[in-house]
């Protein structure tokens, strides 16, 4: 499974060469998503591409239950 470290200093992530869906889910629900709820509230749409990642079931899963508002 990938590695995602989190820079404190400055915010930004890097992962490792393996992105699967369980580290895109990882990211999303200890990174992303908290900064969104924070800078947005629960008023966003959240968008990304249809990489395989972001459209497996695993993470339609994931984002039906946490998102109120995904375009894919």
């Amino acid at each position: 499974m990938a590695r995602t470290d989190l820079n404190p200093t400055s915010g930004t992530s890097k992962t490792s060469p393996r992105f699967d869906s369980y580290v895109y889910i990882y990211t999303l629900s200890e990174q992303l998503l908290p900064a969104a709820h924070r800078g947005f509230g629960t008023e966003y749409t959240f968008q990304h591409d249809n990489a395989n990642i972001h459209s497996s079931k695993t993470t339609k899963a994931f984002l039906d239950e946490h998102l109120e508002k995904v375009m894919p």
